[in-house]
Order: structure tokens, then C-alpha cells, then sequence
């Protein structure tokens, strides 16, 4: 009996032990998950301003707290000044005063506050199932988050070369209505985290995903608003840019990058190779075609001398074609916005995209899927080759079944053949090439009359002769113009040329010979 009653009080003890350990493990915890919380509103403010620039304010509470403020020329613009009056107020508070009147919103971020557009209304919008199979158009829809699993408003989402974007909502929700069956490629980018890029295929359903993004590696100083000092050679840095980005062509002298200071560069004085990286979508207002282009910018290279053992990939572009040398490398996802103008802009729009779109890749890769690239205007070509020489002397006619092979009823193979490559360099890699030559109204003149092709006219945007490098032995483009493999593919001559400044968008297309094309 004796033994049992002690058993009971130690088993009385214990539990009483580890309540007092429960307790005191769940204030422990509430404390740790409250840290974030307390720290933010452990910043005070203090600060008292009558329609002060909101440049003068952010400043101030940078210098009162530990927080840091990123954003871009662009969205600082859009600020209104600001009237505030702050007695040792906590940061959010502050913060929320701050925005009050503001077209702008904001997220705290590691000490980080990231300043954004206004965010977007809860999306509520659904597309059923059955709707959606009835309009032969789909959707995308899904959730954005941190690697935390914290949900991120304000991350702009989008179908790489296409209208179709938008950005999450408060809840860090997204949807992309009126999609139709194919492969897309999927772009998810916020200001202080890495885009997330993948390739979505959309058949029979609608699709949802749920994105995270990984935290920029780049440092504070390259995305805030207080950046360190101005690099002295940035503006030759950034001249060399748009030349060799936006272009040289009458439609280049008509854009401009409204969020240059987004653009970070590095010289490398050995090598001899500028390169640029971009902190958040690049803004280019096209006042040419008429259009707002938000360009997330993955890669830039500028070469100085041509360097014959680099082996060039994703839309290299000859800056200097005849010499070889200038060589520039940008690759990127694009998406496009309209511009609103008054009809005399938009007649002159319209003849703009009309002659960037006519001859373009685009135009050429869409005829070639539709099998109408021969009537559209344009001829493939490869070099004239006659054993008893050691230079190739001109060019000869390909049939686009030979080089275009079906491979289902959306994809085809560019096919390069031992024959379709005559090689001059032995440092060269690549497996095939071949000349694209587009005339609307004589596709065809140069071979009727025999006449060779004279290269040294490559100059100018009226020369629409376009050459083809090919570094893999197969090639596959889909009916949403998706290359693949993207990196073993490059593009010489007038494609080169056009640059950013001609680009139009997937859902634009001219058939001015009444084929069927297709359309998006």
C-alpha cells in the first residue's frame, strides 16, 4: 500500500513538472515566433514633415533604424511628398502613414523594405473547368512564395513574349485567364528574389502552381535606392547597352529604358567583356510600335574583339557582321504591354509592327510550322560548295522539308546535316548553317536570275538576308515559337540587327498573302 500511494505522488510530481516545462516551452516559443514582430516595432520613429520629398523621408528613417529601403526610379517617380508628424511611433506605424496617400505599397523583407506598385485586389475570379473547355482557353493560376513559405503580393507574373501578365495579389495569388493549348514558358519576378522560369504545358485543363522564389544573392547596395557611388565609366557602359540591346534602327531612337538604374555593369579589363545584370524587370517603352516592353534580362555580354573559341548560343548578335568583332550575347524573357495613343499614333504603330513583324524570326518560324514559308516570302539557303575550292562562292536553294522535319503536328526539328556546313574555321563548332532571305514581293529574284548574294550589303535594315548558326545536330520549335535547345541556336545578319527595338509580341502576326497562319 505503502508502495503504491509513492508511486502515485511521484507520478503527481512529474506531471506537474512537466506542465511547469510545457508552460514555459510554449511562452519560449511565442517569444522566438513574436521576434520578428517585436523587432519591427521596436524601431521608433521619430519625424515631423509638411510635403517633404519622399526621398527626404525614406532617407530619415533609414538613419533612425536598421531597416534599408530597395526600389526602382520608376515606381519613386510615381511618389507623391509626404506630411508626416512621428513621436518614437514603432516602424509600422510609421510606415503606414507614410503610404497612406501613396500609389505605392510596400514588404518588410529581412530589414528590407521593398517598395512595390499598389497592391492588387484579392483575386476572386475562377474559370470552371467545363467554361474553359468550351472557349478552348485555359488559365494559370497558383500561389507565390518565399522559401519560407511566407506568400509574396506584388510579384509580377507573366507568358514569356506575350500581353498575358499580372501580379499577385495580397494574398500572393495570381491567375492568367484566355490561354490556349501549348507549351508556354512561365515567369515569376520580385524585386530582391531570383525569377523562377519553367516551361508549362497547357492541354485539356487549367493549371495551378505553387511558386517559390529563392532570395536574391544580389547585395543591397546593387537594388536599393541609396546605392553606393556612380561608377565613372557607367554612362559609356550604358551607351554600349542600348546600342547593342535596343539597337541602332530608326524604331531603337524611339525607346527608352524608364528604370535604368535597375542595370548593373562589370568590366572585365583583361578579358575585354562588358557584362550587365538587372535587379528587377527591365521597363522600355517603345514608342515605335507602341509598346511598354518589361524585359527580365538573364544575360548580357559585350565582347570588344571576336574571340573565335567562345562558342555563342541563345541569340547571339553580331554587332559588326562583315568584321567579326563587337560581338554581343543578351538573352531574356519579354512581355508586352500597350500603349495608349490617339488613332493618327495608332495607324503609325500599326505600320511599324507591320514592317518589324514582316521578315522577322517570328514571321519566319511561324510560316515554317504553318508549311507557308515559301509563299510568305521567304527562301532557305546554304553555301554554294564546289570541291576544286577552298572558300564556299555563293549560295544554293534548300527545300524546307529537307531542313524542317515534322516531328508531331506542333514541333519540328531543324535538322543540320553534315552537307549543310561548310566549315572554313577549324576552331569553329557549329553543325550547320543557313541563309534566310525574305523579300514580300520576290522571295525568290536572286534565284531566278543565278545571281550569287553579295554579303558586303548585310548593313541595314532594308538588306533582309538572315543567317542561321546551329551548335546542336537537331533543333525543335513548337507552335508557340519555343526553341529548344534555346542555347545552341544564334542569329546573324538582319534578325541580328532588329535588336529589342523591332520585337513584337506572340499574339501579333500579318498575312498580307491570305494564307492561313497560325494565331494566339
Amino acid at each position: 500500500m505503502f508502495l503504491y500511494l509513492t508511486i502515485i505522488s511521484i507520478v503527481r510530481f512529474l506531471k506537474k513538472q512537466l506542465m511547469k516545462m510545457k508552460l514555459t516551452l510554449i511562452f519560449f516559443i511565442t517569444i522566438c515566433l513574436g521576434n520578428t514582430a517585436v523587432k519591427v516595432y521596436a524601431q521608433q520613429i521619430s519625424l515631423r514633415e509638411v510635403n517633404a520629398p519622399f526621398e527626404t523621408v525614406y532617407k530619415d528613417i533609414q538613419k533612425q533604424t536598421d531597416y534599408h529601403f530597395a526600389g526602382t526610379t520608376e515606381l519613386l517617380n510615381k511618389a507623391q511628398a509626404v506630411s508626416v508628424n512621428l513621436v518614437n511611433a514603432p516602424l509600422n506605424e510609421a510606415l503606414a502613414q507614410i503610404f497612406s496617400d501613396q500609389p505605392l505599397s510596400y514588404t518588410i523583407y529581412n530589414k528590407m523594405v521593398i517598395i512595390k506598385d499598389k497592391e492588387m485586389p484579392e483575386i476572386k475570379e475562377k474559370v470552371s473547368p467545363v467554361d474553359a473547355v468550351v472557349q478552348d482557353n485555359y488559365s494559370i493560376s497558383g500561389t507565390v512564395s518565399d522559401e519560407k513559405g511566407m506568400t509574396l503580393p506584388g510579384a509580377t507574373v507573366f507568358l514569356t513574349n506575350t500581353k498575358n501578365a499580372t501580379s499577385t495579389d495580397n494574398s500572393g495569388k495570381f491567375i492568367l485567364n484566355g490561354i490556349s493549348p501549348g507549351s508556354y514558358e512561365f515567369n515569376v519576378k520580385m524585386l530582391g528574389f531570383e525569377p523562377n522560369i519553367q516551361i508549362i504545358k497547357v492541354y485539356d485543363k487549367p493549371v495551378n502552381l505553387f511558386v517559390r522564389l529563392k532570395e536574391s544573392n544580389i547585395t543591397l547596395n546593387e537594388v536599393s535606392i541609396n546605392g553606393g557611388k556612380p561608377d565613372p565609366n557607367r554612362k559609356r557602359y550604358m551607351k554600349l547597352f542600348i546600342e547593342n540591346f535596343i539597337g541602332k534602327s530608326a524604331s531603337a531612337a524611339l525607346c527608352k529604358i524608364l528604370n535604368p538604374d535597375v542595370l548593373n555593369f562589370h568590366y572585365d579589363k583583361k578579358t575585354k567583356i562588358l557584362t550587365a545584370t538587372a535587379a528587377d524587370l527591365l521597363v522600355i517603352e517603345n514608342d515605335a510600335l507602341g509598346y511598354q516592353l518589361k524585359y527580365l534580362l538573364k544575360k548580357f555580354e559585350f565582347y570588344d574583339k571576336y574571340q573565335p573559341k567562345i562558342v555563342y548560343g541563345t541569340y547571339r548578335v553580331y554587332g559588326n557582321y562583315r568584321a567579326y568583332d563587337n560581338v554581343c550575347y543578351y538573352e531574356g524573357n519579354p512581355y508586352f504591354e500597350e500603349l495608349k495613343g490617339t488613332e493618327a499614333q495608332q495607324q503609325q504603330w500599326e505600320k511599324n509592327r507591320r514592317t518589324a513583324y514582316l521578315g522577322s524570326y517570328r514571321h519566319f518560324f511561324r510560316s515554317v510550322m504553318n508549311n507557308t514559308a515559301a509563299q510568305a516570302g521567304f527562301a532557305i539557303c546554304q553555301y554554294q560548295y564546289k570541291p576544286d575550292r577552298i572558300y564556299a562562292t555563293g549560295l544554293k536553294h534548300c527545300d524546307f522539308d529537307s531542313v524542317f522535319v515534322t516531328v508531331d503536328k506542333n514541333v519540328k526539328a531543324l535538322v543540320s546535316k553534315p552537307d549543310h556546313h561548310f566549315v572554313v574555321n577549324p576552331q569553329d563548332t557549329s553543325k550547320g548553317e543557313f541563309y534566310i532571305v525574305y523579300d514580300e514581293k520576290q522571295p525568290h529574284l536572286f534565284l531566278q536570275t543565278g545571281s550569287p548574294l553579295n554579303f558586303s550589303d548585310i548593313s541595314s535594315e532594308n538588306d533582309q538576308l538572315s543567317k542561321i548558326r546551329t551548335f546542336a545536330d537537331t533543333i525543335k520549335i513548337d507552335d508557340e515559337l519555343l526553341i529548344n535547345p534555346t542555347k545552341d541556336i544564334s542569329f546573324l545578319g538582319y534578325w541580328a540587327w532588329g535588336r529589342i527595338a523591332e520585337l513584337t509580341p506572340l499574339e501579333y502576326f500579318v498575312d498580307p498573302l491570305g494564307t492561313k497562319e497560325i494565331t494566339k
